[in-house]
């Protein structure tokens, strides 16, 4: 028996690798597949990419010629600095989709840091991990990399943990991660203080409603200021909404998005019946933290992509430390991921396909397109100093270079702004919100001008020097 009793304890963390294991391959393989196929389109892969490049200590706020803004001035999201650790030894792309997936797949240390000190069950903590990983929301976003704004799940589980142990240290960190990784997150601040203040851990609240104001003074009021103008994502929203609200919120709700609300929300409803049946509650303050940003998508109406993790952890937070007081039943933590399962048939059919051979498509691994765009790629870097216009799947790979723009994104204010044109020929390419006949018309036009010399062409890609 003694080795039975071993299998069981250790059950956890067999079940927590195959999770992780089975999440990489499945989802977490995406970002390395279509990299390399030059297939992660500007927004935001390249976005985030062009930043992690040009981060310096000389530059903090690094100008992104793709987006036609300062990272900083677009969003305030500074826990991007992460992905600078990975940096010296990989490329820009990499590091941002390593700091991606280190930041999701750990978000389930802290449960499992709860579990090795017996705080929790291992069948709990199982199902908030799967939870975390195989929420519809975490596996739309890491399919859709890279973007801050998804790394929330990491500081929503350590403020989770911090909270069960009580370590006002551990909850001040927690919240300087989650405020970092979207300027909205401020306004959880307040509810997350309150919560404090009623568990009697007054300093605790303290520190959060100070670091609360002085976070949100800078990302609403000095940013603009110190930085100069900024996106005004909230204030825009607010100013929708405001306008006219009867019909921001019937738009909202009428809105198909909305049903994406019922996808996240789902896979928790076992542990809804279960807590219900056993009159017991999560914790009100990490719950209600949420509904600033569930009020934010709903009048935004953005509820996929990025918008997910968040919400997913903060919900799954809420919940451990009611877990961490009980067992839960055997039909609990089954339902829960035969529920994540189900919402994930769609996604889980598309990594079947992913894992196969690839046929045809926009951007497919055929070796003579590949190695059109890598030719291109090459030539651009070894002329850096004329600003460029390419596809948008090439801004992420060509990040480094000082003076690179999109197709169909921000542009150059000149004459002739560009002296290099590095496109795919459509159907090949993404160039998003242009259509491949708008593509089309572009080229047709740049090509026909009595200046262009064609470097290099082939059916998939054309390389060509001129004024355009």
């Amino acid at each position: 028996m003694p080795a039975f009793a071993f299998v069981r304890e250790q059950g956890f963390v067999l079940a927590l690798f195959l999770l992780a294991l089975g999440w990489l391959i499945l989802f977490g393989s995406y970002g390395w597949t279509t990299v390399p196929r030059y297939c992660a389109e500007h927004f935001d892969f390249g976005i985030y990419v062009q930043a992690i490049a040009r981060f310096s200590w000389h530059e903090l706020n690094p100008w992104l010629s793709a987006r036609g803004v300062h990272i900083f001035n677009d969003h305030f999201d500074p826990i991007l600095f992460g992905a600078l650790f990975f940096r010296p030894f990989f490329s820009p792309p990499i590091a941002g989709l390593l700091a991606e997936q280190t930041f999701v797949l750990g978000s389930v240390l802290p449960i499992a840091w709860l579990w090795k000190r017996k705080d929790i069950g291992g069948r709990e903590a199982f199902a908030v991990c799967s939870l975390l990983l195989l929420s519809a929301g975490t596996v739309d976003a890491v399919l859709f990399p890279i973007h801050p704004t998804t790394w929330t799940l990491f500081p929503a589980t350590l403020l989770a943990a911090a909270w069960l142990r009580r370590s006002d240290l551990g909850t001040l960190i927690g919240l300087v991660l989650l405020f970092a990784c979207k300027e909205e997150h401020v306004f959880c601040g307040p509810f997350l203080a309150l919560g404090l203040w009623a568990l009697g851990r007054t300093r605790a609240a303290w520190g959060a409603l100070i670091l609360t104001g002085l976070w949100a003074a800078f990302a609403f009021l000095l940013r603009p200021v110190l930085l100069g103008p900024t996106i005004p994502y909230f204030q825009g929203t607010l100013a929708a909404f405001w306008r006219d609200p009867r019909a921001a919120l019937l738009e909202s709700v009428r809105a198909p998005e909305i049903r994406r609300l019922g996808t996240l929300l789902v896979p928790f409803a076992p542990l809804i019946v279960w807590a219900i049946r056993q009159r017991k509650a999560p914790s009100w303050a990490l719950l209600s933290a949420s509904l600033p940003i569930f009020a934010s998508r709903f009048v935004a109406i953005k509820w996929g992509y990025q918008y997910g993790p968040p919400l997913v952890g903060l919900w799954v937070a809420a919940f451990v430390p009611l877990l961490a007081s009980t067992r839960i039943p055997f039909w609990v933590a089954a339902g829960t991921l035969i529920l994540l399962l189900t919402s994930l048939e769609m996604n889980l059919r598309g990594a079947i396909n992913r894992l196969r051979p690839s046929g045809p498509s926009v951007c497919s691994n055929e070796p003579m397109r590949l190695n059109a765009l890598k030719r291109g790629i090459a030539y651009l870097h070894e002329h850096p100093k004329d600003a460029a216009i390419v596809t948008s799947t090439l801004v992420a790979p060509l990040a480094d270079r000082p003076e690179i723009y999109a197709v169909g994104s921000s542009e150059r204010l000149s004459r002739y702004p560009y002296r290099y044109l590095l496109v795919e020929k459509p159907p090949y390419g993404y160039d998003w919100p242009l259509s491949s006949e708008e593509v089309s018309k572009k080229l047709d036009d740049w090509l026909g001008r009595k200046d262009t010399q064609v470097i290099f062409e082939n059916q998939y890609a054309v390389l060509a020097e001129g004024n355009f």
